[in-house]
């Protein structure tokens, strides 16, 4: 939990500065209007995070490329790949 708050991210540019990751996404759910339920309370509470992936899946349904944000290391928690990053792994496949 330490290292995750030591985290500071600004995942699209947005903030003003980064921010642990905490902080961001109440800062951006505030900026966004988007307001937690009781239903989104249990599921953080029983889920915790849920992580973004992007993928490139080939016609026969195999995925041959992904990128998992935060899959190898915290310091990776709300970073993408970029457009360009994208088309080269599609380019390459």
């Amino acid at each position: 939990m330490g290292q995750l708050q030591a985290s500071l991210v600004n995942p699209t540019g947005e903030l003003p500065a980064p921010q642990n990751i905490f902080q961001a996404m109440e800062t951006l759910n505030q900026r966004d209007g988007f307001e937690r339920t009781e239903i989104d309370q249990q599921i953080a509470a029983t889920h915790a995070f849920q992580l973004g992936g992007h993928f490139l899946i080939d016609r026969e349904g195999i995925i041959r490329w992904l990128q998992i944000e935060g899959i190898e290391r915290i310091g990776d928690l709300a970073k993408f790949p970029s457009d360009e990053e994208i088309v080269a792994a599609a380019r390459g496949l």
